[in-house]
């Protein structure tokens, strides 16, 4: 899917798709790189605001989204 499709997302949006790929399915930063017209520093700098702002935890090679993360995707996906 590309991120165009989610109605040329705002930025809380993307963070948002960006979030729930890394978290639920298990993706890593490469897989979305298409996703965001092939921009690689895009994705690079939303993996980063994530994981700095404690919405996501590094897990071995895996992202598990934090009670913050949760909670901040209800906040913005509505």
């Amino acid at each position: 899917m590309q991120i165009d499709s989610i109605d040329k997302s705002t930025s809380p949006k993307r963070a948002a798709y960006i979030l729930r790929r890394l978290t639920e399915k298990g993706e890593n930063m490469e897989d979305m790189i298409p996703d965001f017209n092939g921009d690689k520093e895009l994705v690079k700098m939303w993996v980063l605001f994530l994981h700095h702002n404690h919405f996501m935890n590094q897990q071995g090679e895996r992202w598990q989204l934090t009670d913050k993360g949760r909670f901040w995707l209800q906040n913005h996906e509505a």
